[in-house]
């Protein structure tokens, strides 16, 4: 099933974690350091993000980039930084392996930025996706025997609600922070 199996949701609840012992990062499903790490991996990302805009807007005006190039950039280095984390996860024993997996905050954070050049929202959209993609988990992967990408699902999720509420074809809210 794709929500996962129906003895498992009836003896646990569709978002129960059975104390966390279903949990897919178990280190990391505690609310208030998901909010910590969501918050913060929000707010380095979008400052990094602020950091290339900076400094290739002048590139872009004087048309030494294509504007493709001016928006990917700042929006996946933040998210390719945590990718690389995930090393620790793959090849580390012990607490070296209780990484937090944040590729998923990052881009919200980035893309948070990009909208509204607000490091504020960029904190607000980490903490926002960090909170979704642990929902996708506990929705689609921690009771099944697939596996649906839980930061995979939170990006999907959570660029679906940053582009409805930000892109000035939708509500727009993007033209509140110029």
């Amino acid at each position: 099933m794709p929500c996962g199996k129906k003895s498992s949701i009836k003896e646990n609840g569709w978002i129960g974690t059975n104390n966390r012992a279903l949990s897919w990062v178990p280190w990391m499903a505690v609310p208030s350091r998901l909010a910590l790490i969501g918050a913060g991996v929000g707010l380095l990302s979008g400052g990094i993000a602020m950091g290339f805009e900076q400094h290739l807007r002048p590139m872009l005006e004087a048309g030494q980039v294509a504007e493709t190039t001016a928006f990917i950039t700042p929006l996946i280095f933040g998210w390719g930084l945590s990718a690389f984390m995930l090393t620790m996860l793959q090849l580390g024993e012990g607490s070296r392996q209780k990484t937090p997996v944040t590729h998923c905050m990052a881009i919200i954070g980035a893309l948070g930025y990009l909208y509204t050049h607000s490091l504020l929202v960029a904190g607000l959209s980490g903490l926002l996706a960090a909170f979704i993609q642990e929902f996708c988990a506990r929705m689609f992967y921690n009771h099944g025997s697939n596996h649906l990408d839980p930061p995979a699902a939170g990006i999907t999720v959570s660029t679906l609600i940053m582009s409805l509420l930000f892109k000035t074809q939708y509500l727009g809210l993007s033209l509140l922070f110029k």
